[in-house]
Order: C-alpha cells, then sequence, then structure tokens
C-alpha cells in the first residue's frame, strides 16, 4: 500500500547490525522457519518435507559463517517459489515505469512496464486509470502484466493496493463477478503425527466469504486478457473474469505469476526481517501457455482453449517424521537442528499452557541449540533434547529416546516411592531382597557412590515434570532416566538406611524393566470395602467397562475413595454421571486455536508483536500517512 511505503520512507537507515553468534543466527532462523511452519498456504503440512528438507539444506551455511545468516534465509525461503515471501528489501524493486497503452486492430493494448516506486506511486496510479480507459471503438482489452524485473516486497504490496482501487472487473463485465476467495491455514492444537488422539486436534484451512463485484453503470462487457510470467502480480479481477469465461490468462513461461493473498511482517532477531504469505487463493490458477501474441489473436477471437494447471512450485511433500527419521544413528549437525527447532516450534505456536511455563523459551532454544552442537554420540543427542524440552514444565511432555533407553533401561529388582521426602522402598522382588539384603521401609541414601540428594540435582533438569514432586515420582519410577537406572547387566551399589536407623551397604543387579513391572502394580483388589464401610477404587486399574459393576458394588458404603495416584483408564466420563443429580461443568479443555487467514496471524504467544497482519499495518500507514501530511503542514508555516 502507499501508504506503507511512505512509512518506510521516513525511517532512517541505521548502521549494519554486529554480527550475531552462531546460536542468536539460528534462533533467528528457527523463528523465521516456523512462521513458515505454521502459515505458508504452500505447505500441505505443518511437517512438510520439503520445507524441512529447505532448512537442512541452509543451515550449514549459518553453521560455517553465522554472518551468513540472510543468505541462509533467502535460500531456504527461495524454495516455496513465492516472492510475496522473502526478506525485507531482498530486493531492489522493478523499474519504475509507468504504464502505457496502445490500439492494436481494434484492442486496447496495456504495458504495465513496471512496478511504482516511493517517488512516483501517485503517478503511477493515475497511468494505470488512463490506460485502463477502453475507447468504446475497442472490442477488448490485453493487458500485459510483465514488468523488467522482480517487484519488492512494497511493490507488491502496492501493486495489489492500486488494482483493488481499480474498478476492472466492474467495467469489463456485464454480470456479476464473484472474486477469487483466498484461504490461510489453521491449527487446533497439535495434530498428531502418528497414533491416535481423543483430542480432535487438528489443523486445515479457514476460507474467507468471496466478495462480489457487481457491474458498474458504465460497464461495457468485453473479453479481457492478461499476459503473466513469474515475475507478475496478478490482480484478483484477472481470477474472478477468468473464472467468469470474460478473461484469459495467458503465462510467457508457465507461471501462475505472484497470486494475490495477505502477507503479514516477522522480525526474527539478529536483524533477520521478512515479509510473509499467510494466505492464497482456494484453486489453483489456470493459464494458457503464450506470450502477447496468443492473448491478442485469443482477444480478437475469443474461444474455449487448453488451460495448463500452473503451480506456484514443485508439489510439497507430507512424510509422516517417526517414518522419515526412523534412523537411530547420531544425527548431522543439521537434522539436530531441525529437532530442536520443530520442538521449539510447536510448543511455541500451538502449547496452551505457555503461560505456566516460567521458563523463558527462546533461551532454552539458545542453550538447547549449543548443547547440540557439542553432541558426539545418540545419548548425548537424547539428553540435550530432553533438557531443552524440560523447559515446558509439563508431564505430559512425552519423549522417545531410544538411545537413553536402550543405555539406562534396567533397574533394580524393587520399587521405591517418595515418603516423607525420602526415596523409600515400598516393594520388592522377594528373592532379589533375600539374597541382596534390602527390604521394604528401606531408605535409599545414596546410589553407585552418588548421594541421592546429588543425583537428584544432576538428574533433574531432564526431568520434564508439572510439579517438583511429579519430577521426583518420574526420577524414581523411570527406566529411561531414573534415580536407580543403569546400563543393562550392570548392578547398583546402595547405601541403605533401615528402620533401626543403621545404614549399610548392598549391591544388586539391574535387571530390564519389563522384568519387574509387576512391582509397579498395585496387588490389592481394584473394587473392594475398606474398614468403616467405606468404598475404595483403584482408577489406575478400573476399566471404563467396569464403572456399573463398581458402583452396584459399592452402593451400600458411606462414602467412597477413589485412587489416583497413576494414570487413569478414560473413565472419568462414566464415573461422573454416577456422582451428580444435575449437570455440572466436570472440566474445561483449552486447545489452542491458531488461524493465520485473512491477516491474523496466529503467532505464539511470545510473539510481542513480531508478525502483525494486514490490518494493522493499514492502521499504521494511515498514522504514518497523518504524521508525513502534519510534517508538511510544519514545513509550509516556517
Amino acid at each position: 500500500m502507499l501508504c506503507l511505503l511512505l512509512a518506510f520512507a521516513a525511517v532512517p537507515v541505521s548502521a549494519a547490525p554486529a554480527q550475531p553468534s552462531r546460536e542468536d543466527a539460528l534462533v533467528a532462523l528457527c523463528r523465521l522457519w516456523n512462521a513458515v511452519r505454521f502459515t505458508h498456504p504452500a505447505l500441505a503440512s505443518e511437517s512438510d518435507a520439503s520445507w524441512e528438507d529447505a532448512l537442512i539444506a541452509a543451515e550449514p551455511m549459518v553453521e560455517r559463517d553465522p554472518g551468513a545468516l540472510r543468505a541462509a534465509a533467502t535460500v531456504m525461503l527461495a524454495t516455496l517459489h513465492d516472492p510475496a515471501t522473502a526478506l525485507e528489501a531482498a530486493a531492489g524493486g522493478a523499474p519504475a515505469t509507468l504504464p502505457t497503452a496502445q490500439e492494436q486492430g481494434g484492442v486496447r493494448v496495456v504495458h504495465l512496464n513496471g512496478y511504482p516506486a516511493i517517488a512516483n506511486a501517485d503517478a503511477y496510479g493515475k497511468a494505470l486509470t488512463a490506460a485502463l480507459a477502453t475507447p468504446a471503438s475497442d472490442r477488448a482489452l490485453v493487458l500485459d502484466l510483465r514488468a523488467n524485473g522482480l517487484p519488492s516486497a512494497e511493490q507488491i504490496e502496492y501493486a495489489e493496493y492500486v488494482w483493488s482501487q481499480t474498478p476492472l472487473a466492474a467495467r469489463t463485465a456485464g454480470e456479476p463477478v464473484t472474486m477469487a476467495g483466498l484461504a490461510g491455514r489453521y491449527f487446533r492444537g497439535f495434530p498428531t503425527e502418528s497414533g491416535v488422539t481423543s483430542g480432535d486436534y487438528r489443523e486445515g484451512r479457514e476460507t474467507e466469504a468471496p466478495r462480489v463485484v457487481t457491474p458498474a453503470p458504465d460497464a461495457r462487457a468485453i473479453p479481457v486478457a492478461f499476459v503473466v510470467d513469474a515475475r507478475t502480480v496478478v490482480p484478483g479481477e484477472a481470477l474472478a473474469l477468468q473464472r467468469a469465461a470474460h478473461a484469459a490468462i495467458f503465462s510467457a513461461d508457465g507461471s501462475p505469476g505472484i497470486l494475490p493473498g495477505e502477507v503479514t511482517e516477522l522480525d526474527a532477531g539478529a536483524g533477520l526481517k521478512a515479509v510473509l504469505r499467510t494466505s492464497a487463493p482456494i484453486d489453483p490458477a489456470p493459464v494458457r501457455r503464450g506470450a502477447l501474441d496468443a492473448a491478442l489473436a485469443w482477444a480478437r477471437d475469443p474461444k474455449p482453449a487448453a488451460e495448463v494447471s500452473a503451480s506456484a512450485g514443485p508439489p510439497r511433500a507430507t512424510i509422516a517424521p517417526d517414518k522419515r527419521f526412523a534412523d537411530a544413528a547420531l544425527p548431522d549437525e543439521a537434522h539436530r537442528v531441525l529437532a530442536a527447532f520443530r520442538i521449539w516450534g510447536t510448543i511455541e505456536y500451538l502449547f496452551p499452557y505457555k503461560n505456566l511455563m516460567h521458563d523463558d523459551w527462546d533461551a532454552a532454544l539458545h542453550a538447547g541449540l549449543a548443547d547440540l552442537h557439542g553432541v558426539s554420540t545418540p545419548l548425548e543427542y537424547d539428553l540435550a533434547l530432553m533438557k531443552m524440552y524440560a523447559h515446558i514444565h509439563d508431564t505430559h511432555g512425552f519423549m522417545q529416546v531410544p538411545a537413553l533407553r536402550a543405555a539406562n533401561g534396567a533397574v533394580p529388582a524393587f520399587f521405591a516411592r517418595d515418603v516423607e521426602g525420602q526415596p523409600t522402598i515400598v516393594r520388592v522382588d522377594p528373592v532379589a531382597a533375600k539374597r541382596d539384603g534390602f527390604a521394604v521401609g528401606d531408605v535409599i541414601e545414596a546410589v553407585d557412590g552418588e548421594t541421592v540428594a546429588a543425583r537428584l540435582a544432576r538428574l533433574r533438569p531432564y526431568a520434564n515434570a508439572s510439579t517438583e514432586q511429579s519430577a521426583r515420582e518420574g526420577l524414581y519410577h523411570s527406566s529411561v532416566l531414573g534415580l536407580f537406572a543403569g546400563p543393562p547387566g550392570s548392578s547398583a551399589a546402595l547405601r541403605l538406611r533401615g528402620a533401626d536407623g543403621r545404614t549399610r551397604n548392598v549391591r544388586t543387579a539391574r535387571v530390564p524393566f519389563a522384568g519387574v513391572l509387576s512391582l509397579y502394580a498395585r496387588t490389592r483388589p481394584v473394587v473392594e470395602v475398606l474398614a468403616g464401610n467405606v468404598g475404595y477404587v483403584d482408577l489406575a486399574r478400573l476399566e471404563a467397562g467396569g464403572v456399573d459393576a463398581m458402583f452396584a458394588q459399592l452402593a451400600s458404603t458411606r462414602a467412597i475413595v477413589f485412587d489416583l495416584r497413576g494414570y487413569p483408564r478414560g473413565t472419568a466420563w462414566p464415573i461422573a454421571p454416577h456422582l451428580t443429580a444435575r449437570t455440572v461443568s466436570a472440566a474445561l479443555f483449552r486447545a489452542p486455536l491458531s488461524r493465520v487467514a485473512h491477516g491474523d496471524p496466529g503467532c505464539g504467544d511470545g510473539a510481542d508483536g513480531a508478525c502483525r497482519g494486514a490490518r494493522e499495518r493499514a492502521h499504521r500507514c494511515a498514522d504514518a500517512a497523518e504524521r508525513s501530511r502534519a510534517e508538511g503542514n510544519r514545513g509550509a508555516l516556517t
């Protein structure tokens, strides 16, 4: 828009930023890559394999030289084949030549020639209006929209604005014309990438209601032909007139051109700023092969012709990440960075509890990238990702860590719980206990020569937990990151304090976790009546199909204790109706809705105003124009 160009012109040019560090450059690249991942309409999904490949190809440029951040981002964005998505001021722009018109055998031929610059913006708009004024003697209109150069982001935006102010469709069609509808992507939570989910999380396309253009009083229905190429800003009127069979679009190079859509601005940090497309026409833009001569021939004799559905780029690919990255070997640097980027973006855009994280998620990414840079084994790789992910502080945040599980998948043959703040053995394998000298009630003070307090402090940064109690329970029980876990075939050296207060040292073999799994399950009945006529229900073992029988068994008890020390089996929904005589709200579930259609970008809570929609830019432009007029008035008075 013109006002946007004026606003840019009023901003003084600042000194070039200092070269960023490796981590600062990668954090900026991460923000840009994820903004496209979750907003750009060309991507098939958030796990678009082609877009992941674009990052993998560009990331080594930053590794070699963090100062090459801008070049790496340009290479990455180029894979989208979308000039509307580009770094700010990435191109100098097309020539600022004004539109011209000529008559060729009863056909009005308009040559766009170039795109507007700040200096000639007003003159450009007037010249285009004059060029489109078709005399009554002309029976057709041909618009050669090609220009000798790729338009800058500002020129693209202004060109779209100029076309929106030009009633081309209203003047050249004798009936109402429906403008091409735009669609943008939306996310309701994070759609599952493998397996199933009960949360109805999904991503899709959101469309706007198409606008209908009614004929102007002086409308004259004539055929209109458009000539485009890959550097052409295609007006919405061209798509609308073609779909209404009033026009034809010819492409000189097979490209549909730069199609209509809305954009948003992103300040990714480290001096990296970009304009990103957030919506695009719902249907592909069919074009006909040919240039000006073909367009003139059709304008003189309009008739159906073969159309080619042009694409803005190569087809995008969707491959489930668990299939695409199934190799358990240590990934190379670029793939390690990709893993961190995917984790950061998923939380940044779609995590519903960012306000409860009490950690700086950007700082977690920065530290995680440094940790990943130094890893040399799959085990170190797993730990680096776990440490980064633990900053979300959510026990529901699970991670598959095959190397860590293989290296740490054995545990002693007992089950310990937190009792009065101390890890205490509560169930044992009787054979191992008798053989090695441990018993129920023993407090564990040290493991393999390391005090429990020191061991917990060392492991705690890797434990993803909502509360400290949950973290301790997880560290006591885990076969992956457990307080007592170790390599298969190893033994644990324990210092124990017995019921008599004396300490003793024992050594016991670690066994595969599956071999002692029964120790982790309660053995009392799932449903029983306790002393005092109180019912007891173990929700970790009660199945949904047993709920009615459970209530029948406990119908005469004076109270029921529901034991939720464990993970329930979906019984909340059948249990709840038995506990109330009226309709109540039992729980409210939050699912973040990220919308990017119609200039409403779904930036994460931490965007800090970096992402702004087209409507906000319009208001900002109006303010800039008003300030410009005020400055001019002050100058005149002085």
